[in-house]
């Protein structure tokens, strides 16, 4: 079944109007980042008079965003790691040991995946609270573990 010609460039002409219409904010915010504050102040849809690099230094410094990064790093390398190796030996075991209940266990495992993932929030800050996780940082590894790749999900997929 083929479309006519005026209906694809009718499709193509919304699409085009749409990415313009989403991409109109973020220029808007990008230019909107080189602006002093007097820029703002006099004109605010306009462009800037000067270009403004030292904001991005200044933001940096004001909002300690190299502590904030380098901690997101350690976070997500934390709980990649975590997650790869939690979802290998599990998925390992899965598929490679004949024991009774293997059925049951897998179909836990795929049961596991039906359960959404912000439903597990709270038993896992109860969890983390009980084994005394205090440090910000191990507490985001796990907290965050369970986004980046659900367990169920890597174990299963794997094996």
């Amino acid at each position: 079944m083929q479309t006519s010609y005026g209906k694809r460039t009718l499709i193509h002409l919304l699409l085009a109007v749409l990415c313009i219409i989403n991409i109109i904010p973020i220029l808007w915010m990008i230019v909107g980042s080189f602006k002093s504050e007097e820029d703002f102040a006099v004109n605010p849809l306009g462009l800037p008079k000067q270009w403004n690099f030292s904001n991005y230094a200044s933001a940096w410094k004001v909002a300690h965003l190299g502590t904030y990064f380098w901690n997101s790093v350690v976070v997500t390398a934390g709980a990649i790691v975590l997650t790869v190796l939690l979802g290998a030996l599990t998925s390992y075991f899965l598929s490679r040991f004949e024991y009774r209940l293997r059925g049951w266990v897998y179909g836990l495992f795929v049961i596991g995946m039906t359960i959404p993932i912000h439903a597990t929030l709270v038993p896992i800050f109860i969890l983390m609270k009980k084994i005394g996780a205090s440090t910000p940082i191990s507490r985001s590894c796990f907290r965050t573990r369970p986004f980046t790749c659900r367990s169920p999900f890597s174990s299963w997929s794997a094996s």
